[in-house]
């Protein structure tokens, strides 16, 4: 896995943000593409331009996880646990999980 390229104006070397799942599973934790949409510190809005922390932790080292997608090739987790990972109440995890299915309800295939 190539994460590196060189700009050939700065002659400086930059990670490439992976593409595809394949390109990021198993690469460095936690992970330093926040801009990625399932990266767990930011929270980006495009229609509010707005970037904010998707978590309290002060710090992305102080997070047990930065990749929903890691967290989701575990398996299937109970609210309690998504909820502490995600730092939210389990209320409001749980109402998450009722608009996702919700959605996959109205839209199938």
């Amino acid at each position: 896995m190539n994460l590196e390229t060189t700009n050939a104006d700065t002659k400086m070397s930059r990670p490439i943000a992976p593409q595809a799942r394949a390109d990021c599973r198993g690469g460095p934790r936690p992970c330093p593409f926040v801009s990625c949409k399932f990266h767990l510190f930011l929270l980006v809005d495009p229609k509010k331009s707005t970037v904010s922390h998707r978590v309290e932790a002060a710090d992305i080292w102080e997070m047990p996880f930065t990749c929903a997608l890691d967290i989701a090739e575990m398996g299937g987790g109970e609210f309690r646990r998504v909820s502490r990972v995600l730092n939210l109440s389990e209320e409001y995890t749980l109402a998450l999980h009722n608009a996702a299915v919700g959605k996959i309800l109205d839209h199938p295939g």
